[in-house]
């Protein structure tokens, strides 16, 4: 073969594997409940005990009524909270190694990189609108101000783990069970 077919080759095996990479559809958009009604202004407001996050089933935003939060309480002793970041998803895990397993492993991680960068990028934009200059309040304000009006999709997580937002360090934060 010469050498003009061999890289033509290359070329067509690449633009394959590019295909099936784009044809392979991440997980489904969680249902977003329709809008509860605004409640009136006499009721006192929600005590500060509130739970700070979505229950341990979910993996993905927390924007069912039952996750509402005012805060994010300090984490409780048998829980470790640690900033979201690239490789804390369930996808791209457990492939192993090699030239079919790699290329596989970093496409998941990639796809984690961009969501968690777009997130970075809309707080930013966030605070830059407020007046005080301040993020998310809350972990709901953040979920429906950020997660759910920027339409991400936040990578599944393994069981057991949940996203928390951290208004005091304004980011977002994977809690999961401390190891005995």
């Amino acid at each position: 073969m010469k050498l003009h077919e061999h890289v033509k080759f290359a070329l067509e095996m690449a633009a394959i594997l590019c295909l099936a990479a784009a044809g392979c559809g991440g997980p489904p958009l969680l249902p977003i409940p329709a809008k509860q009604p605004a409640k009136p202004a006499a009721q006192p407001a929600a005590p500060a005990t509130s739970p700070a996050a979505p229950p341990a089933s979910q993996t993905g935003p927390a924007v069912s009524p039952a996750a509402k939060a005012t805060t994010a309480a300090a984490p409780p002793q048998d829980v470790i909270r640690q900033k979201a970041d690239v490789g804390m998803g369930e996808a791209g895990r457990g492939y192993g190694k090699g030239i079919i397993a790699t290329p596989i492993k970093a496409l998941w991680f990639a796809k984690e990189r961009l969501t968690l960068d777009r997130i970075e990028h809309d707080l930013q934009i966030f605070k830059a609108q407020d007046p005080q200059g301040r993020g998310p309040k809350s972990q709901q304000e953040f979920f429906d101000k950020i997660i759910v009006a920027g339409r991400i999709r936040l990578p599944a997580l393994p069981p057991g783990q949940r996203y928390v937002y951290d208004p005091a360090k304004e980011e977002l934060q994977v809690e999961q069970p401390r190891q005995p």
